[in-house]
């Protein structure tokens, strides 16, 4: 099966999958683009099941993009804990102010406009533009390109430019003629519920007397895996000061992981090594001046990022109060009870939860 016969097979076969199929999600039943521009941001490297109680937190807490361009950093940033790829969010807020001020709270309504804004990339542009306006442009997510893979026979590596420009090329026949939102939305969904990564059920699959990789028994191989690259391990060694009342945290302003979110007095050094007795002491002198202190055993951790290891190694040291005079740019002291109100990395927030502090 070739040509416009297996773009119109494509098409039918999965239009009529999606009818017998639906999938309720609360951002799907809405036109409005600043709802469907929030959704796709956040299902960015996030699960669908994740994503939905932020997605539903979000719209309460920012109903229109006028609210969500008036928050701080730090607020969405802290609403956002969790989700990951905190890029995300500072993007998503800079596009919500860009809107607002330059726009006058109106999203641009074409996909080249969409585009424009920071953050927004191709597949983002596309679903806003489809989905809300109607614009007969397609969508190339994860999912859709894993089923065009495999349908088509596409063997190259899916993230070149060449294969990206012969599936929109695909889409955009396949696509002709019909309702652009209800066909992106088809695609996505089969992707995501048929032709899934691992063991798709080929057996029941309205595409398997037309798809390359079933009928050659490629399934496994496509789309076609990038090897990944080695993670680097860095080591954190966090220095954490409590009193009775709150602790000392300090606010990540640099370049890196984690950036605007807060963590504890760091020393990143090359390896997990407990630090000695002198130099804990030492570093508890340059925070504060009050004694006695005392130091619990050290608790260690670890986070996996995409790119990178995160080793932690914890040094629990409590204190009668901290000298807040003495601390460098970035470092301060927080009541434990407004500590909720402070955006932290997933493993500053089990360092908690093990201590039994609430944010």
């Amino acid at each position: 099966m070739s040509g416009a016969g297996a773009f119109a097979f494509l098409r039918d076969s999965i239009l009529k999958w999606h009818a017998d199929n639906p999938r309720s999600l609360p951002w799907k039943e809405t036109d409005d683009p600043y709802k469907i521009w929030l959704s796709e941001i956040m299902l960015q490297q996030t699960r669908v099941s994740q994503g939905i109680p932020y997605y539903k937190r979000f719209i309460k807490k920012y109903p229109t993009v006028f609210d969500l361009a008036a928050a701080t950093e730090a607020e969405v940033l802290k609403d956002w804990q969790g989700l990951g790829y905190n890029g995300r969010a500072r993007n998503m807020r800079k596009a919500a102010i860009t809107v607002c001020e330059e726009l006058h709270g109106y999203f641009p309504k074409t996909y080249n406009d969409l585009i424009m804004l920071q953050g927004v990339g191709p597949y983002t542009a596309a679903a806003i533009a489809s989905f809300a306006f109607g614009e007969q442009v397609p969508v190339i997510d994860a999912n859709v390109i894993r089923l065009l893979c495999r349908f088509v026979g596409i063997e190259d590596d899916p993230s070149s430019r060449a294969v990206r420009i012969q599936m929109k090329s695909v889409l955009d026949d396949a696509m002709s003629g019909t309702d652009p939102a209800e066909f992106n939305q088809a695609i996505m969904n089969f992707g995501a519920l048929q032709c899934v990564p691992k063991n798709p059920d080929c057996t029941v699959c309205p595409l398997n007397d037309g798809c390359f990789a079933h009928n050659s028994g490629r399934v496994v191989d496509l789309p076609r895996k990038k090897a990944r690259k080695a993670r680097n391990t860095r080591y954190f060694h966090y220095l954490v000061i409590t009193s009775e009342t709150g602790v000392v945290m300090r606010h990540r302003t640099d370049k890196d992981i984690w950036q605007g979110m807060y963590d504890f007095p760091l020393r990143e050094l090359s390896d997990p090594s407990l630090l000695s007795q002198q130099d804990l002491h030492d570093w508890v002198f340059s925070h504060t001046a009050e004694g006695p202190f005392s130091f619990e055993s050290p608790i260690q951790d670890k986070q996996i990022l995409t790119h990178q290891n995160i080793v932690c190694v914890f040094y629990p040291c409590l204190v009668n109060r901290p000298d807040k005079t003495s601390f460098s740019s970035g470092v301060f002291f927080v009541d434990f009870r407004n500590l909720h109100k402070f955006a932290v990395p997933k493993i500053i927030d089990c360092y908690f939860r093990v201590k039994s502090i609430l944010l």
